[in-house]
């Protein structure tokens, strides 16, 4: 944050560098200007004003943003059966620590105690819903020594047998996230994850809803729920967001900033590393002497970009057009099913033929768009030659439902004798999963999609 060095040692390094007092002087000298052109000698307090900080602090105006922007920040990582969004009349059920929890501000909030909770924001969205929260003692910090929440998972399974839906709301504490606050171990406690276990066992729907600072390794649980929500830290109107998202208010838009790992020993795990001289080709486990862990799929469990949302879009019509040292891009997005949507449209590139080792994608551009029911959009991207320094690459626009990135590849090679080739694989698969390839025209260089 800040060094006591000038503070303890200032006077003796003036005596020892007496040349140091003309920039002494000339830095005192800005900082005084800059006070003086805020008008801080006339009113050194500006704008702390008790009485507008109350009609301030926690205004309607300032809680509807945060309730907003908290619904944009939310993603949907898995959503079967369209178990997502819940419908009026149903039974639902709500366990794990982040039931009725306040603690959902994250570690910046330091003193902040004004959050709305996973329940609370269920009751004001849906006040006549019929709610049950069984287990919903809150999840401690290491720092205090806190290992684990209660178990009372017996209890809890007793209580929402009958429930139509089950909300796992799961996490870390809030305290423990940040700066500080690196761990070895980045699954559930123990009692979570056996929480989370046998209410899957019950038979019902269960959604995953994971408050966490950070990705952590979720792939057992993930393959165990219906759905999967990464609720994050949201602040203030964390649980109204959550509830405008769970209930279908709100159709989700987020996408994840980082990858999640299939498990740590995967870390470090990024979209744009560096490739290998023996990279992993194929999904084959013949492949013995490449670069590839024998346990683990090489691809995160949600990759970067990732995030789901209840329309269903459909990516087709990928073109790009030279102009000099300039690439058009464009490709078609339709909304085929479900809500009005937001699209983010995600242009990757890949150095084809670089001198040094270059990313096996880097993220180019995006385009965020809202695609209206049974309608389509062309989405344009431009990109200059220095965006690929060899002179050839490959866009990758990627579809944000998908770990694989979309079904076609377009060649970009700033030469006067470039011509247009398209690599396809097979569409779809869940994240991790890999197709063949299929060759349509003649590249003097094939490259693989990951």
């Amino acid at each position: 944050m800040m060094s006591t060095c000038i503070l303890e040692h200032g006077e003796e390094l003036m005596r020892e560098f007496p040349e140091l007092r003309q920039a002494v002087d000339e830095s005192v000298r800005r900082i005084l200007a800059l006070k003086n052109a805020l008008g801080l000698f006339e009113n050194p307090y500006k704008d702390a004003d008790a009485e507008k900080e109350k009609s301030l602090l926690l205004c309607a105006e300032h809680r509807a943003a945060a309730r907003r922007i908290a619904g944009e920040s939310i993603v949907l990582l898995k959503n079967e059966n369209h178990t997502l969004p819940l419908r009026e009349g149903m039974k639902i059920g709500i366990a794990g620590p982040f039931a009725r929890s306040r603690s959902v501000l994250g570690s910046w909030s330091l003193a902040g105690t004004d959050g709305v909770s996973l329940f609370e924001g269920l009751r004001e969205v849906w006040p006549g819903a019929e709610l049950h929260t069984a287990m919903d003692g809150e999840l401690g910090s290491l720092f205090d020594g806190v290992t684990d929440v209660e178990d009372r998972i017996d209890e809890a399974c007793a209580e929402l047998a009958e429930c139509d839906v089950i909300l796992a709301a799961v996490g870390e504490n809030q305290n423990d996230t940040g700066e500080c606050s690196s761990k070895t171990d980045l699954r559930l406690t123990r009692n979570q994850r056996r929480m989370v276990e046998r209410l899957c066992a019950l038979g019902k729907p269960v959604v995953l809803v994971v408050f966490s600072g950070r990705p952590l390794e979720i792939r057992e649980e993930a393959e165990q729920c219906a759905a999967v929500v990464q609720a994050w830290f949201l602040g203030t109107e964390s649980g109204t967001a959550l509830a405008d998202v769970l209930t279908g208010r709100v159709n989700p838009s987020g996408r994840l900033s980082m990858s999640f790992p299939q498990t740590v020993g995967q870390i470090p795990v990024y979209y744009n590393h560096a490739n290998t001289g023996r990279p992993r080709l194929t999904g084959e486990q013949s492949e013995r002497f490449t670069t590839r862990f024998i346990d683990c799929p090489n691809e995160p469990l949600y990759p970067f970009g990732y995030g789901l949302s209840y329309t269903k879009f459909s990516y087709r019509d990928l073109r790009a057009e030279q102009n000099g040292d300039t690439w058009s891009v464009r490709v078609r997005v339709r909304s085929e099913e479900g809500p009005e949507g937001v699209e983010t449209v995600q242009l990757y590139i890949r150095d084809c033929s670089a001198s040094r080792v270059r990313p096996d994608r880097s993220c180019a551009a995006y385009s965020v768009s809202v695609c209206f029911r049974a309608k389509s959009g062309r989405f344009a991207f431009l990109l200059q030659k220095t965006t690929f320094p060899s002179g050839t690459a490959a866009a990758l626009p990627r579809n944000r439902e998908s770990s694989l990135l979309w079904q076609a590849a377009v060649p970009l090679t700033c030469s006067p004798k470039a011509s247009l080739w398209q690599t396809e694989t097979a569409r779809g698969g869940p994240p991790g999963s890999e197709a063949p390839l299929r060759q349509t025209g003649s590249p003097e260089r094939m490259f693989r999609l990951p």
